[in-house]
């Protein structure tokens, strides 16, 4: 069953901004994260779900009923969608506790069940010890956690979020992440998050939605977003990692600068012409024996894990994710080896996007 449906949906912000025909749709039960460069539309899409922003063309569709048209226009009062914005936005002369209760269109302290939901909430999101407490005396992370409690103790059937973890520290969001995701599919509750951070989208959603200048790029789970991107755009926006050039040999053979890659298909059609190689840090392994030497150039110390970028002989650089017992100097030349699970190729042309292998 999906909660919500956009189809071909245009919506004009600014001048200068517009989206194209955005059409997806969030299941029962699911997290979807949009994530894509500043400026792209993740923001205004939320908002007009939400129903604080009109759109142009094509319909929205909420719980089976149409919320939004050109011409029709459901307020976003009447909606009954939960919204997380970026700052908490909590009643400063109230306590925790009567700004969770806020979230209820009628709170009756003698609703068994409404009470059940709230400490609940509150149980999972450790602020037992809180409650009496105004927002100026919590911290940051709490004054977040209460925003969400807030959002979700009416039940909405969606939850929007906008960028709902970006001012906190990492070990902070990661933990509540998790806690958010457990919450949402114990409840049963449909969400569409808005983030910048790819290691949010990648821990929180079912699907991940890139979006580029107004227009949705590749919609689809996790892994495949990571390691089979539809266009040179995802491949270049989603985690790290480098292209290095190649040409494909024959039928099912595909050389590049440093090995012969065997293609698992027959690509005919392809033979002769020159690609770009997606190379991912975590394609590159440390071995010792390798006859493939790089020269480390630059580290980056990431607790368990340490990023290396690495030069070889013919000045091409790549990057390398190895453990962080692995721990080479600047200058040090080591051997290295490519186990590339999932060959990535683009052909060699600057307007031509889409993936070929």
């Amino acid at each position: 069953m999906n909660i919500l449906e956009l189809k071909d949906v245009k919506i004009v912000n600014s001048l200068f901004f517009k989206t194209e025909d955005i059409t997806f749709s969030v299941k029962k039960g699911e997290s979807i994260c949009i994530v894509g460069p500043s400026g792209c539309g993740k923001t205004t899409i939320l908002r007009s779900i939400a129903g604080f922003v009109n759109i142009v063309d094509g319909e929205i569709n909420y719980n089976g009923d149409l919320i939004s048209t050109s011409t029709f226009h459901v307020p976003p009062e009447n909606r009954r969608i939960g919204m997380v914005f970026q700052e908490p936005s909590l009643f400063p002369h109230l306590t925790i506790i009567q700004n969770i209760q806020a979230g209820l269109l009628k709170y009756d302290k003698n609703d068994i069940e409404q009470n059940k939901i709230i400490y609940d909430l509150i149980s999972r999101m450790n602020l037992n010890n809180l409650l009496t407490k105004y927002p100026h005396e919590v911290s940051g992370g709490e004054q977040q956690r209460t925003a969400l409690i807030r959002s979700i103790v009416s039940k909405p059937n969606l939850l929007l979020m906008d960028e709902p973890f970006s001012s906190l520290d990492f070990e902070l969001r990661e933990k509540l992440c998790d806690e958010l995701k457990s919450i949402l599919a114990f409840y049963n509750i449909s969400s569409i998050m808005v983030t910048h951070d790819q290691n949010d989208a990648f821990a929180f959603g079912d699907r991940i939605i890139v979006l580029n200048k107004g227009r949705i790029i590749q919609n689809d789970n996790p892994y495949n977003v990571y390691h089979k991107p539809n266009t040179r755009f995802v491949a270049d926006f989603i985690g790290s990692g480098c292209f290095i050039k190649g040409n494909i040999v024959s039928q099912d053979q595909l050389k590049t600068e440093i090995l012969t890659f065997k293609l698992e298909n027959q690509f005919t059609n392809l033979i002769g012409s020159n690609v770009d190689v997606l190379i991912r840090p975590d394609d590159v392994i440390h071995e010792r024996k390798s006859k493939i030497k790089a020269v480390i150039s630059k580290k980056v110390f990431k607790g368990a894990e340490i990023m290396y970028s690495l030069k070889l002989a013919n000045t091409l650089e790549i990057l390398g994710l190895f453990p962080s017992h692995l721990n080479f100097d600047i200058g040090e030349q080591i051997g290295i080896k490519l186990e590339v699970d999932h060959l990535v190729a683009f052909r060699s042309l600057d307007d031509y996007d889409e993936r070929v292998i």
